[in-house]
């Protein structure tokens, strides 16, 4: 990772684009036509915990269940040359895997062939997780109505709305998009 004095120089210029594009905290890349790793920032070597000169094919790191995604979100950005995103797990040097969403460009010579690969990754582990968890929740909740199938509904002290039955909804008159149950 960049040291915290390079990160406190280039804010403390005047020059507010005064800083290198490796010290934000997105893991920036660039491949060959061919697929070749041309560049890993520094950040995203150290995420996979390899030098910058010995980053194998990154594939390997992919979690094998998300490798057909990032297949075809190339072979999209290929045919269209639109920006193509996707989400994927990516295994850290830890051992872990984390969620890390991409966004693909492509760059195209005259005759339409693809010169490089460009893409930029930042980390969603967290947001995915939270994402899975209120999935569950929801599922537990789904379960609990199908077994008890009366008025239910959750909200917060300021009167925010976590959950509501399809029931309850339709009886109050509210959308499931609405915020409250109160008028």
């Amino acid at each position: 990772m960049t040291s915290k004095s390079n990160r406190e120089s280039a804010r403390s210029s005047n020059n507010p684009f005064d800083f290198r594009l490796d010290e934000l905290t997105r893991y920036i890349w660039s491949r060959h036509g061919d697929g070749t790793l041309e560049y890993l920032s520094p950040d995203g070597c150290e995420y996979l915990g390899v030098a910058p000169h010995d980053v194998p094919d990154t594939t390997f790191f992919i979690h094998p269940e998300d490798v057909d995604i990032r297949r075809r979100a190339i072979e999209l950005v290929k045919q269209t040359g639109k920006p193509q995103q996707f989400r994927a797990r990516y295994l850290a040097a830890t051992g872990e895997y984390h969620w890390f969403a991409t966004r693909l460009h492509v760059q195209k010579d005259e005759q339409n062939n693809v010169l490089r690969y460009f893409g930029l990754q930042w980390n969603i582990d967290d947001d995915k997780r939270k994402e899975d968890e209120m999935r569950a929740r929801d599922n537990v909740w789904g379960s609990v109505l199908k077994i008890f199938p009366g008025w239910v509904w959750i909200s917060h002290p300021d009167g925010g709305l976590e959950f509501a039955s399809d029931g309850a909804r339709e009886y109050l008159g509210r959308r499931s998009g609405q915020a409250s149950l109160t008028a």
